[in-house]
């Protein structure tokens, strides 16, 4: 161990929490007593506020637009979700590697509470993890908001946007179609046996 006191050389860290927490952010770091501030940034709790507001839902396939942090490209991504009524979502997120150009896929995981989306995956990019963070609003079949990037290199954030695809969406373990289509079957099994 060591020891701090007046006159002596220090480096050392400071975390918002232990480090070894998934949760535990850098907050200050002290090189030879010449200290750095980093920022902290808020922790949203995925429960906080409840689940989503009236007729939010964020089931269905979204065809997105990430601004690439890598490139400063847009790079197109598809995020097909399924949405509990406690709000929690799981799904999978299927995009071009910015690296390679490859197709990367992943589960998605999070929840929405209001009209806010908070989602998390994890692509295996050119032998590296890198963790996606996507906070999001959703406007009916619009969502907008920010990406986030976390890899062994830093952290950068980008802007995403997104429309719902029309069509079947998934809710729960009920596939639930167009009004036209249901209405249709109706009408052919309501007549026959």
């Amino acid at each position: 161990m060591g020891r701090i006191s007046a006159g002596y050389d220090a480096s050392f860290a400071l975390w918002t929490a232990d480090p070894m927490d998934e949760d535990a952010q850098l907050a200050w770091l002290f090189i030879d007593g010449v200290p750095h501030e980093f920022e902290v940034k808020e922790q949203e709790e995925t429960d906080a506020g409840g689940g989503p507001d009236e007729g939010v839902d964020a089931t269905g396939s979204w065809k997105l637009s990430i601004n690439s942090p890598v490139d400063d490209e847009a790079t197109e991504a598809t995020l097909e979700l399924r949405m509990a009524e406690t709000g929690e979502v799981d799904g999978e997120l299927t995009m071009r590697s910015p690296i390679g150009g490859g197709e990367l896929s992943a589960t998605v995981s999070g929840a929405v509470s209001g009209t806010r989306l908070s989602a998390e995956a994890e692509l295996e990019m050119e032998g590296m993890v890198i963790e996606v963070r996507l906070k999001v609003e959703l406007d009916g079949d619009s969502l907008e908001g920010e990406a986030t990037w976390v890899a062994p290199f830093g952290e950068e954030s980008s802007e995403v946007s997104g429309q719902r695809e029309p069509g079947a969406v998934e809710r729960g373990s009920h596939l639930i179609r167009g009004a036209d289509t249901a209405q249709r079957d109706g009408e052919l099994s309501g007549g026959q046996s």
